[in-house]
C-alpha cells in the first residue's frame, strides 16, 4: 500500500506541475527543455511535443529530491499551508518505499541511519501496521490539500485544463 500511495502522490504531482505549465509557459521558461530531432520529426503536432517537453520537465522537477524539497521548492513558489514537520514525514514513507521496492523489505543501514526509530538495526524487515498507514494518508492530504490550494488559486484555469471523467 505505501508503494502504491507514494506512486499515486508522484503521479498527482507530476500531473499538477505538467499542467501547469500547460497555463503558464513561465513556469518552466527557464528549464532548458530540449527536444531531440527524431522526437520534433514524430511528433503529432506542435501541442504534442510541447506536452511531452512538460511531461519532462515535471519528470526532473519530481527527481531534484523528494518530499521535503518539494515543500521548500513549493514554498518559493508561493505555496503555503504545509505543517513544518510534514516534509519529513513524507520522507519516512518515501523511504519505507524504497527499502520494499529495493530491498525486499529489508532495512539497510542507510535506511536505518536516515529513519531512527522504524527498525532497530538494519537487516530487520519493515512492517508497516494500520496506524502508520493511517500516518501516511493524513501526511499525503496534509500536502496534496495546501498544493491544490496553491495551483488552483495561482492558476485558475487549471480545472478547464484538466482532463474529465466520461460521463457515464
Amino acid at each position: 500500500q505505501v508503494v502504491m500511495l507514494v506512486t499515486c502522490v508522484e503521479a498527482y504531482l507530476q500531473d499538477v506541475l505538467t499542467t501547469a505549465a500547460s497555463v503558464d509557459p513561465e513556469l518552466m521558461s527557464k528549464s532548458e527543455q530540449r527536444a531531440p530531432y527524431a522526437d520534433v520529426i514524430t511528433a503529432a503536432s506542435l501541442e504534442a511535443l510541447a506536452n511531452d517537453l512538460r511531461a519532462r520537465w515535471a519528470r526532473g522537477w519530481l527527481s531534484d529530491g523528494g518530499p521535503s524539497r518539494w515543500i521548500e521548492r513549493l514554498g518559493k513558489m508561493g505555496a503555503r499551508g504545509y505543517p513544518n514537520d510534514l516534509g519529513p514525514r513524507l520522507e519516512r514513507f518515501w523511504g519505507i518505499r524504497h527499502v520494499i521496492v529495493h530491498a525486499a523489505g529489508v532495512a539497510t543501514a542507510d535506511f536505518v541511519k536516515r529513519h531512527p526509530g522504524v527498525v532497530k538495526a538494519a537487516g530487520n524487515r519493515v512492517r508497516v501496521n494500520h496506524d502508520d498507514l493511517k500516518r501516511f494518508v493524513d501526511a499525503v492530504c496534509a500536502f496534496i490539500e495546501p498544493t491544490d490550494g496553491f495551483f488552483l488559486a495561482r492558476y485558475p484555469s487549471m480545472l478547464a485544463a484538466a482532463p474529465t471523467a466520461p460521463a457515464k
